[in-house]
């Protein structure tokens, strides 16, 4: 049966126009009462009312998918270095300062965090060993109140390091921490 001799599809075609998206509920609904007629006519089986939800399953997908590459990300994680706090002596009145180590095989990590240096002035920190070498960690500039945050690296072992000490751009010792 074509459109042109069904009186019902017929005025759905009408009722569509270029402009709109969908037909009026109207006539969805007169459509539909059509069809399911005709299909308990037929002997068919109805049409659901509600279509199926499946927002749960992938949900539920996006959540174990989560939940795998979180659980695969912590598993490929290394293990914590562990971090030696470290007394500082000869700290200058004004300046706030903590330092910690941390030991790795290629040498000994000295951590800062200090207040209260002379901003823009150049600090050199050396690492001492129980051979009496003097080797550096690096160097940074003193920022003043503002709080300062750095890792300086020395290519001595921690078993082998016996102080570390922070120097000003005139070689005088600012800090320093006994290690043995």
């Amino acid at each position: 049966m074509s459109a042109d001799h069904d009186p019902l599809l017929r005025s759905l075609g009408e009722a569509l126009r270029p402009d709109e998206v969908e037909p009026p509920p109207e006539r969805i609904a007169e459509l539909r009462g059509w069809v399911l007629a005709d299909r308990a006519r037929r002997g068919d089986a109805p049409i659901p009312t509600k279509p199926k939800r499946r927002w749960p399953l992938a949900a539920a997908a996006a959540l174990l998918s989560s939940l795998a590459t979180a659980a695969a990300l912590t598993l490929s994680r290394p293990p914590a270095v562990p971090v030696e706090e470290v007394a500082l002596s000869q700290v200058p009145p004004g300046v706030e300062a903590e330092a910690q180590l941390i030991a790795h095989t290629w040498g000994t990590e000295v951590q800062l965090v200090v207040s209260g240096l002379a901003d823009g002035q150049a600090y050199t920190v050396y690492v001492d060993s129980d051979e009496g070498d003097h080797i550096p960690a690096g160097t940074f500039l003193g920022t003043g109140a503002a709080p300062l945050r750095c890792n300086l690296n020395s290519a001595v072992l921690r078993s082998d390091a016996v102080a570390f000490e922070v120097l000003d751009s005139d070689g005088d010792v600012v800090m320093r921490s006994n290690l043995a």
